[in-house]
């Protein structure tokens, strides 16, 4: 049982080493006034025992502080003691407290004290007075004026808005020239294959006429057109990438670049043309 004599005995020993003699001697007591009855364990005799002669020792050493306020309108006055309301009771009277810093106030609905902290040491006494001054009301700020609101003249014109620069966000030159290599590229592939195929066909048909019989004048006229048309497969693809390899690099540079001479309006154009044995890039900016 907590209550029992050992265990409060216990509980002031250690409160009294922890330099709170205020809770030792209210444990002290509740030990002393503990009434025992004629077959109690002889523990809590002792116990008891122990607890009033503690009791007696300690009670020199207990700070003994009393508060006093003073000033008018002291009926409705809340007294603190480090942020604990003090019982009206205890006002004037000399009161134990724990050794050590310890701070006081009062405060009304009209009056106030300012906080008052003092420093007490065992067996030490002490006196606090609270003296009441009128609460003092902070002055409203002013409210702050408005802006002045900008004057508009009559005749002024509104300010259009600006147009947003023309540049690396819409740079259509780059991206067309870049449009223009990737069509250089894929139409040069095709001529790429286009030769294969028809020189592979000229090959075969020449390899024919020579090892297995003579060709006639047909024949002939045939692999002269065959070689003809690989020759300009292969010239057409060679023309092909190089614009493509031009277009890609115009494109280029223009994005990195990001220049605002380089956006175009909508009668810009820019492309690729060819012939029978021409290609190339033509634009108009």
């Amino acid at each position: 049982v907590i209550d029992a004599p050992p265990h409060l005995l216990y509980i002031a020993r250690a409160q009294e080493k922890q330099g709170h003699l205020v809770q030792a001697m209210e444990a002290y007591i509740k030990v002393t006034r503990t009434q025992l009855d004629d077959d109690a364990p002889e523990a809590f005799v002792r116990a008891k025992q122990s607890a009033e002669q503690e009791l007696a020792a300690l009670t020199p050493r207990l700070p003994q502080v009393t508060v006093t306020v003073s000033g008018e309108h002291t009926e409705d006055i809340v007294v603190k003691v480090d942020g604990e309301a003090l019982p009206s009771a205890f006002v004037g009277v000399k009161r134990p407290a724990n050794p050590g810093k310890h701070t006081y106030s009062a405060e009304g609905d009209a009056m106030e004290a300012p906080e008052v902290t003092i420093a007490v040491n065992e067996g030490g006494e002490a006196v606090v007075e609270l003296v009441l001054k009128e609460k003092s009301v902070a002055a409203a700020a002013p409210a702050p004026e408005p802006a002045p609101t900008p004057e508009v003249a009559a005749d002024s014109e509104p300010v259009a808005p600006a147009e947003p620069a023309r540049g690396s966000s819409l740079n259509i030159p780059a991206y067309a020239a870049l449009g223009v290599g990737a069509i250089g590229v894929g139409v040069g592939t095709v001529f790429l294959i286009k030769r294969r195929g028809t020189k592979s066909d000229a090959d075969d048909l020449d390899k024919e006429c020579r090892t297995t019989r003579v060709c006639d004048d047909a024949e002939r006229s045939d692999l002269s057109a065959l070689e003809e048309d690989a020759a300009s497969a292969g010239t057409f693809s060679a023309i092909s990438y190089g614009v493509g390899a031009v277009g890609v690099g115009v494109g280029l540079y223009l994005l990195l670049t990001g220049s605002d001479e380089t956006a175009m309006d909508s009668r810009d154009t820019i492309g690729v043309w060819a012939s029978n044995n021409q290609v190339g890039i033509a634009g108009r900016f």
